[in-house]
């Protein structure tokens, strides 16, 4: 039987995760917001600490929405899920047009996501024979040994990608960042597809392993994770707003 079909009722406790990493994007988002728009604080960005609680905050929420795509819907779900998201992630790139050029979005979260959900429509045929642990555990490894791919590495530097793989705007969407790309919010599909595998193979583990407390509702973050796109899409303009009120006097 089918993971999705084994359980009908919704597991609260991944809307809850989901909400928690929305909220610590916000936080992200406006402390970013106070030092490159309002030119406050900024001394916030640059330390390793930040860095490694921006990756946790966009791994932690790949890799939640991949487990959830092997819980939920059929093909025509997926396919009208992942084209709403990927018009949400246009939008934001058209609604950043205008600002400096430091602050436009191109092949932001949005546009990975929904590409994301679509591309798991064919290859979950393929990754569904596959050993959960064992999947999981490849997808891992490949995600770490493409991480830096967009430097024009592999397998943590020991091996240089040929120049030519970086020129364009589709390479760039694939991961090959143009060297003369810059944005604000930018994931390529690799390596990230990587990590939103890696949630998809640890879904059933996690089920089997936690499936009661599942059902825990975290309050306020329960909201947030159940209309995240909603939450995703007025983040930014809210926070702007609330700063803009508070720094421009």
């Amino acid at each position: 039987m089918e993971l999705r079909k084994i359980e009908k009722k919704r597991y609260h406790l991944l809307d809850g995760l989901r909400g928690i990493m929305l909220i610590l994007m916000c936080l992200y988002h406006a402390a970013w917001d106070l030092v490159y728009i309002f030119n406050i604080g900024t001394d916030l960005f640059g330390g390793t600490a930040v860095y490694f609680m921006q990756q946790f905050i966009c791994s932690g929420f790949i890799m939640l929405s991949g487990l959830c795509w092997r819980l939920s819907g059929s093909i025509k779900t997926h396919l009208k899920n992942g084209l709403i998201v990927s018009v949400c992630g246009v939008i934001v790139t058209l609604a950043t047009l205008r600002l400096d050029a430091g602050a436009r979005i191109y092949f932001g979260i949005l546009t990975f996501m929904g590409s994301a959900m679509l591309i798991m429509i064919p290859l979950d045929k393929l990754l569904c024979r596959v050993n959960n642990f064992v999947g999981a555990a490849a997808a891992l490894l490949l995600f770490a040994a493409c991480k830096n791919i967009a430097a024009g590495e592999l397998l943590f530097g020991l091996i240089k990608l040929p120049d030519a793989f970086y020129n364009g705007m589709f390479m760039t969407y694939l991961g090959f960042t143009d060297r003369d790309f810059y944005s604000a919010d930018y994931f390529g599909i690799l390596p990230w597809i990587f990590m939103y595998i890696f949630g998809y193979f640890i879904s059933p583990l996690v089920i089997k392993a936690v499936r009661r407390v599942l059902y825990t509702k975290i309050p306020a973050a329960d909201i947030a994770g159940k209309h995240s796109l909603i939450v995703y899409m007025l983040h930014q303009p809210v926070i702007y707003g609330l700063l803009w009120l508070i720094f421009s006097r």
